[in-house]
């Protein structure tokens, strides 16, 4: 990690490694604990006596509550940011819930007995499910907007991002790699296992907590004065005001909507392709002994490349370095289409894995931090500081790219009548398996780079931008301006008129 922490700290100095690592590292416990969401559907299902359609629907109805939630949490802690200046109350009181929530879910009980149980009802699931994502919400948007607030530059950005990149990512690799302990007797998931997993999980994150709320300021912020100046009076706004005027920001925020189509587009690719993938590599290559081994291998070697994304990202910016690692996932996803069944494919899906996850690890870093910088110009322009609220949107986005990119991928192969439990299978079922799995996916996330590349945010403006957002606690800075930048400013601003229409 010593090459990795030099690369990421070569072009930030605003804050400390300590306090980067302070930001960065409660989202390594995060991402521990929520590892076993991918696996709840089949946990349930075996160990617990669950009908996989009453799973499904389960997931549904947390779908529409994120529709609700998620905006919610972005509007409070916005309101919240304003009066107090810091995030982290939010921060924590998510952490605990998330711990609380977490131990029910994986771990079940029966709250007569408080004994594990055999048998858990469809409420006592859907309880603690929802409760396990509003926790997540509660402490991930907060979170991000407060990444954004802790750094000033694209490249300190860039920095915050990549740092937290690395945490989720390291979160991930500790959750595959725990069951291949020699202390357990069997590799494959259990409810043993995620019992312990979550108890070790909650313990780290507790200590990563304090450090973080300790050792972290709280970021910039706007006087609530200033911050509401256009559309607060007083800072007496009405929720049903608060959602018109968030409305009417995003939809004449033409850097956002491009940026979400870009985020809609990769989002529900990847989610049809990764819906498939463990059946893929189980049921037809015969390989599901090594999906956990492979995927560890993957995520290790995403981890790993986020310190070129983070030199590439400084050098060329933010844009072409997303649309480069962009074009590594569809590689990746255009090889699992070539895979075939056989002893002798390990290693290509290992290499395939590897494209896949150092993209990913490169998506995790860029898009928030190219989010950040657009939250910055819709600062700029539209005089309310929202940057959970546009958070918010985009946690909701990548939840629900999820669930239709799963629903679409699943669809597919089962309109080409594809059975995990079958031994063999049509050419035509096979082609059906590699357009959900592989080439539709493919072909979404290629499309994206367009939308990628129009977004007009760049590091020259933003850093015009964040001048007169500085500025705006002290007027007069303004006049301290050089001919040459006032002439810059001007040129920025009619640039920002023209993006606007």
């Amino acid at each position: 990690m010593g090459t990795l922490s030099t690369a990421l700290d070569r072009s930030s100095r605003s804050l400390s490694v300590s306090q980067k690592l302070g930001y960065a590292l409660p989202l390594t416990g995060v991402t521990f604990l929520a590892g076993p969401i991918g696996i709840i559907s089949g946990i349930y299902a075996k160990h617990f006596g669950l009908a996989l359609t009453t799973i499904a629907s389960v997931f549904l109805i947390s779908r529409l509550f994120d529709a609700i939630t998620d905006p919610l949490i972005g509007h409070l802690s916005d309101r919240y940011k304003a009066r107090t200046g810091s995030r982290k109350h939010f921060i924590v009181g998510g952490a605990v819930l998330f711990i609380v929530s977490s131990y029910f879910l994986f771990v079940p009980v029966d709250p007569t007995t408080v004994k594990a149980t055999t048998s858990i009802s469809t409420i006592y699931f859907l309880f603690w499910f929802l409760a396990f994502y509003l926790a997540l919400t509660v402490f991930d948007i907060p979170h991000l907007a407060w990444g954004g607030e802790l750094a000033v530059t694209p490249e300190d950005k860039n920095t915050i991002f990549a740092w937290r990149a690395v945490a989720g990512l390291i979160g991930n690799i500790l959750f595959y790699a725990f069951p291949l302990l020699p202390i357990f007797d069997s590799h494959a998931f259990t409810p043993e296992i995620l019992k312990w997993a979550v108890i070790i999980a909650g313990m780290i994150m507790i200590v990563v907590l304090v450090v973080s709320m300790r050792s972290v300021p709280d970021g910039r912020h706007l006087a609530a004065k200033q911050q509401n100046e256009h559309f607060h009076t007083q800072n007496q706004v009405k929720h049903n005001q608060h959602l018109r005027q968030l409305l009417h920001i995003i939809v004449n925020n033409r850097p956002f909507l491009l940026f979400l189509g870009a985020f809609i587009l990769s989002g529900v690719g990847i989610g049809a392709s990764l819906a498939l993938l463990f059946i893929f590599i189980d049921s037809y290559l015969k390989l599901g002994e090594y999906y956990a081994l492979v995927s560890l291998l993957g995520l290790i070697a995403g981890t790993l490349s986020l310190g070129l994304w983070h030199q590439l990202a400084n050098r060329t910016g933010k844009k072409f370095t997303w649309a480069i690692s962009t074009v590594v996932i569809v590689m990746g996803l255009l090889g699992i289409g070539i895979l075939t069944p056989g002893e002798d494919n390990k290693l290509l899906l290992v290499l395939i894995l590897v494209l896949i996850y150092s993209g990913f690890a490169a998506y995790a870093m860029l898009s928030p931090s190219l989010l950040s910088d657009i939250i910055d110009y819709s600062t700029w322009k539209f005089r309310v500081d929202y940057a959970a609220s546009h958070f918010s949107i985009y946690t909701l986005v990548a939840k629900a790219n999820v669930a239709l990119g799963g629903a679409l991928g699943l669809s597919i192969a089962g309109w080409y009548d594809f059975d995990p439990a079958a031994t063999t299978y049509s050419s035509e079922t096979l082609f059906g398996l590699r357009v959900a799995i592989a080439w539709l996916p493919a072909a979404m996330v290629l499309l994206s780079i367009i939308f990628i590349l129009l977004i007009p945010i760049d590091a020259r403006r933003l850093a015009i931008i964040r001048r007169h957002l500085d500025a705006r606690t002290d007027q007069s800075r303004e006049t301290q301006y050089s001919p040459p930048m006032q002439q810059q400013v001007q040129s920025t601003k009619k640039f920002m008129q023209t993006v606007a229409k």
